[in-house]
């Protein structure tokens, strides 16, 4: 449940602290209907970078170097592969900066939550199958 709860918690937290700050916030427009449309783009869309990601890269680099650098290297490979989109969208450099910092410390929190996972998931198979 937390690994689907953390990115709306992360933008409430976000949305939240601006509002404490008094940042000017744009008038939040949520269309019902496209829903479907969102979660058919970026869920399904997600699945398969983060099996790249997760299941093809992590493991490899936690062998090599420990948890902490496998997830700075993936978050800074994960960010610099959306610069030139976001560079295209004209976005601020200061924006892009922002975005390529989250972007490294969302990938060590997730490799960080997949190992907590992947360890209480071979444990659990460990004792089923070592009766």
């Amino acid at each position: 449940m937390p690994i689907f709860l953390l990115m709306p918690g992360i933008m409430v937290l976000e949305y939240g602290l601006m509002k404490l700050m008094e940042v000017s916030i744009p008038n939040f427009q949520f269309p019902v209907l496209m829903v479907p449309v969102f979660f058919m783009v970026f869920f399904i869309g997600a699945i398969g970078e983060e099996i790249g990601w997760t299941g093809y890269a992590t493991d490899p680099l936690q062998e090599r170097w420990n948890a902490l650098r496998a997830g700075i290297i993936l978050g800074t490979v994960w960010a610099v592969w959306h610069i030139t989109p976001f560079l295209q969208a004209h976005y601020t450099p200061i924006w892009v900066a922002g975005q390529c910092e989250t972007s490294v410390l969302l990938r060590v929190l997730i490799v960080w939550i997949y190992n907590r996972n992947n360890t209480k998931m071979r444990k659990k198979m460990i004792s089923y199958h070592g009766m």
